[in-house]
Order: structure tokens, then C-alpha cells, then sequence
């Protein structure tokens, strides 16, 4: 049974999707660290609103399809919720105070107080005599700490570009570069995701169904004549020997998803059928008389008779 499709309409693209295709412009390159990011989009975004405009315009359906369909509107919402992070995040940007030289002048004034700190402490170490006791051995850890923080701050000052140069060029630690790698890769996802559903599709609208110009041949049973088995004795079977062979218009043979039914005397009692395989089993005290089989595939059928006897 096929699955109704959603109506084009309630297809979503995102809000920045919607903007680059109206508005035919595109968030500047200096708006984003990633230098091509508005670029690719913008690209990524055209290829992904026509190949939605050719699947949403198919015939075919099946739950592939409708699956494929799924698939691809969770990509696109998702895309246009971090598109719109992006964006807040990239004209957040200009707005950050930036790190200036006079940082440098706070780094001095702290290396000018680590350095009495240690100075003094170290000298006070040398005059003290009792080297174990408490006293001292702290002071001996806050020496420590205060030499750790002070190679910290020689590194800032030696290292301006380091220290500053790097919350310059990336103002979110690489997060908005990674977002947008992001962005771009669910991109590439919802253009392979719909491309898959076309193909779908295209399966779906040539699979013969009922009325097409399918053909079928063959179906033959081991017996056509079945003696009812007596009283209390196991029942009897008939299996298919020649299977039904049912061909496309083209001429391409389809794989076997038929099925198999039998009517007999009115009232009959006692014959059942396999309907997957074709299998017939003869019970005893079944009606006697002349029983047709039927396979049905594609819209054609193939039947053959079978008797039973007492």
C-alpha cells in the first residue's frame, strides 16, 4: 500500500536556506571565520531545494520513499536550527571586547609582585633555621606556586600573539569554524539522503501494478488427481512442481511475492492451501470434486485444476 506524501509546503529549507534563495545574497565571508562557509552554503542550499522541488514532484511511493522523505526533513530542520545559531553567534562576533596591549601593562605590574613575593620568601627561608617546620614548609609550597604563575606570565609577555592573537582569530575557541563544518556536512547528508529518495521513486512508479502489461507462465502440480486419505490416516499433500514465472513489460522476470488461493465445490471441506507456497493438503473426509488453484501477481493469474477423490 503506498504512503501518501506530505504536501511540498510543509517542507522546511531554514530560515537562512529561505534567505539566500529570496534575497539571491549571502552572509559576507568576513561575518564567519570559515572563509568559504556563506559561499558553500548558499551552493549546498540551491542543489538541496531543487532536488526536494524533483522528489517532492515524484509519483513513486512505497515506505522507502516515505522513509527517504522523513529522513531528509529532519536533516533540513536541523540544518536550519544551527544556521540560525551560526548566525547569532557571527554578528556576536564584532561585539566582543577585544584584548588590547594594555593587557600587557597588567602582566608586568603581576610579574613585578611574584618576583617580591619569591624574593622575599626565599630570603626569609635562608634565616630561617628550623627548615622542617610548618611554618617554613609552607612557605616552601607558596614558593612554588608563586614560580609556577610567574613562568606563566613570562610566557604572556614573551608571546603577545599567543596570548592575544589567538581569542583575535578565533573568538569562540574554534567552536563557530566547527559549527559550520557542521552545518555544511548535514548539508552534503540531506543532498545524498534525497537523491537516494528520487531513486526510490523513480523504483517505485515502474513496479507493475494491477492492470499493467505483466504476462505469467507455467504452475503445474506432482498430482493433478488426490485420493482423500481414510478415516484416522495422515492427510495427503500436493506440492507445486512448476513454479509460476510472471515477467514485467519489459520482459524482466519478477521475484516470486504472489499468492496462492483454491476454490472448490460449494460448501467444500477438508482442502487447505499454503498460500505462500502453493502447498495442497488433502484432510480425510474432503469433499470430493474438481478444486482451481490460482497465483496472483502484478495483476495477472495463472490457475490449473486439481481433483479429489475418495
Amino acid at each position: 500500500m503506498g504512503v501518501k506524501r506530505m504536501h511540498p509546503g510543509t517542507w522546511v529549507l531554514g530560515v537562512g536556506t529561505a534567505a539566500l534563495l529570496l534575497c539571491g545574497t549571502a552572509v559576507t565571508a568576513s561575518a564567519a571565520p570559515h572563509q568559504n562557509f556563506a559561499a558553500r552554503y548558499g551552493a549546498n542550499a540551491t542543489t538541496e531545494a531543487n532536488l526536494l522541488q524533483q522528489a517532492q514532484a515524484g509519483t513513486g511511493s512505497s515506505t522507502t520513499v516515505a522513509a527517504y522523505g522523513t529522513t531528509v526533513q529532519t536533516i533540513n530542520t536541523q540544518i536550519a536550527t544551527l544556521y540560525t545559531s551560526e548566525q547569532a553567534l557571527a554578528a556576536a562576533k564584532a561585539g566582543i571586547p577585544a584584548q588590547t596591549a594594555s593587557a600587557k601593562a597588567k602582566l608586568q605590574a603581576q610579574k613585578r609582585t611574584l618576583t617580591h613575593e619569591i624574593t622575599d620568601a626565599k630570603a626569609k627561608l635562608k634565616k630561617d633555621h628550623k627548615k622542617n617546620s610548618p611554618a617554613a614548609h609552607e612557605l616552601t609550597l607558596k614558593v612554588k606556586a608563586w614560580t609556577a604563575q610567574l613562568r606563566t606570565v613570562n610566557f604572556g609577555l614573551t608571546h603577545p600573539l599567543v596570548a592575544l592573537g589567538m581569542w583575535k582569530t578565533h573568538p569562540y575557541a574554534g567552536g563557530l569554524v566547527a559549527l559550520q563544518t557542521s552545518i555544511l556536512d548535514l548539508q552534503k547528508a540531506a543532498i545524498h539522503y534525497t537523491q537516494l529518495w528520487i531513486a526510490a521513486e523513480t523504483a517505485a512508479s515502474t513496479t507493475p501494478t494491477t492492470g499493467s502489461a505483466a504476462t505469467i507462465t507455467g504452475l503445474a502440480y506432482a498430482v493433478s488427481s488426490i485420493t482423500a486419505p481414510p478415516a484416522g490416516s495422515a492427510a495427503v499433500v500436493d506440492a507445486v512442481s512448476v513454479a509460476p514465472v510472471v515477467n514485467d513489460a519489459q520482459g524482466n522476470v519478477l521475484p516470486d511475492s504472489g499468492t496462492y488461493t483454491i476454490a472448490g465445490p460449494t460448501g467444500a471441506t477438508g482442502v487447505a492451501i499454503d498460500a505462500a507456497s502453493g502447498q495442497v493438503t488433502v484432510n480425510s473426509g474432503a469433499t470430493v470434486g474438481t478444486y482451481v488453484v490460482t497465483y496472483t501477481q502484478a495483476g495477472v493469474s495463472e490457475s490449473v485444476n486439481l481433483t479429489v477423490a475418495q
